[in-house]
C-alpha cells in the first residue's frame, strides 16, 4: 500500500510540474565557441540576435575562443519572422566594423561543437 503512495504522489507531482504557468520561449539558443580573425586586426564585431533580442558587442580582433549563443531551434506553431529565423539558424550573423575599412555584415555558419574559426579579410 505504500508504493502505490509513493507512485501517486510521484504522478501526481510530475503533472504538477507539467501543468507549471512559466511559459517557454518558443526558440532554442545554444553556447558555441568562435575564433574571429580579420585581416588586418582590430575591427569591432557586433552580433545580430534575431526576434528582437538585443545584439552583444564581441570585441575587438583578435576574438578567441569567445562563447556566443546560435538559434538552434525554432517551434514550428511559433509566432516568428521565419526569414529571419532561417538567417540566424546556426549562424553567427555579425557586422565587422574598422576605420579605414568597408563594414560587413555577413553569416557565419556554425558547425559542431568544437570551436568555430573564422578569417575576414576587410576592403576599403
Amino acid at each position: 500500500m505504500t508504493t502505490v503512495r509513493i507512485l501517486t504522489a510521484a504522478l501526481a507531482i510530475s503533472l504538477l510540474a507539467a501543468c507549471s504557468s512559466t511559459p517557454k520561449e518558443p526558440y532554442t539558443f545554444k553556447a558555441r565557441k568562435v575564433t574571429i580573425i580579420t585581416e588586418p586586426p582590430g575591427a569591432q564585431v557586433m552580433q545580430y540576435r534575431p526576434f528582437g533580442l538585443k545584439s552583444e558587442d564581441l570585441g575587438v580582433t583578435p576574438i578567441i575562443e569567445r562563447e556566443v549563443l546560435i538559434l538552434t531551434n525554432v517551434d514550428r506553431s511559433a509566432r516568428v519572422n521565419w526569414n529571419e529565423a532561417l538567417d540566424h539558424a546556426s549562424n553567427l550573423v555579425v557586422l565587422v566594423r574598422k576605420d579605414g575599412y568597408r563594414s560587413r555584415k555577413m553569416k557565419l555558419a556554425i558547425k559542431g561543437f568544437d570551436t568555430n574559426e573564422f578569417t575576414i579579410q576587410l576592403g576599403r
